[in-house]
C-alpha cells in the first residue's frame, strides 16, 4: 500500500484518538437518553471500520486503513461498561466487565488477522 513509518504510525494511533473523540459524547447521551442508541451507533460505527480495515488492502488505500482504525476505535467506545455498572449488582460487576473486555480484544484480534487471509484471496469470479 505504501506509505511511510511516521504514517503507519498515524494509523496505529488513530485508534484511540477515535475512541477518545466519541467517548464523552457517548456517556453524555448514555446519561439524558439511555443507552440503545449510543450502543447501536456504536456498533454500526465499528461494523464500517472493520469493513474499511480489511477493504484497505484489498483496494490498496493506505486511507481507508486509517479510517478503519479510526471508526473502530469510535465503535469501541460504546457505553457498556457504564450499562453493567447500573444493571448488575456490585458482586457481579468484575465477572461482567472482564467477559466484555475479553470479547472486544477476541474483535480487536481476529479483524486484522481477517485482513491478513482476505488479502491473498481471490476475489474474481
Amino acid at each position: 500500500m505504501g506509505g511511510s513509518e511516521m504514517f503507519y504510525g498515524a494509523v496505529i494511533a488513530a485508534y484511540p484518538i477515535g475512541r477518545m473523540c466519541v467517548l464523552m459524547p457517548f456517556g453524555y447521551f448514555s446519561d439524558r437518553r439511555g443507552f440503545k442508541v449510543p450502543f447501536l451507533t456504536a456498533n454500526i460505527l465499528g461494523i464500517a471500520g472493520g469493513m474499511s480495515y480489511a477493504l484497505a488492502s484489498t483496494l490498496g488505500s493506505k486511507y481507508f486503513a486509517m479510517l478503519g482504525r479510526f471508526l473502530g476505535g469510535c465503535g469501541a467506545s460504546h457505553p457498556l461498561s457504564a450499562w453493567a455498572a447500573r444493571t448488575y449488582p456490585p458482586k457481579k460487576r468484575v465477572q461482567i466487565e472482564s467477559l466484555q473486555k475479553a470479547s472486544t480484544l477476541v474483535g480487536v484480534i481476529l479483524g486484522p488477522a481477517l485482513n491478513l487471509f482476505y488479502a491473498n484471496v481471490n476475489w474474481q469470479v
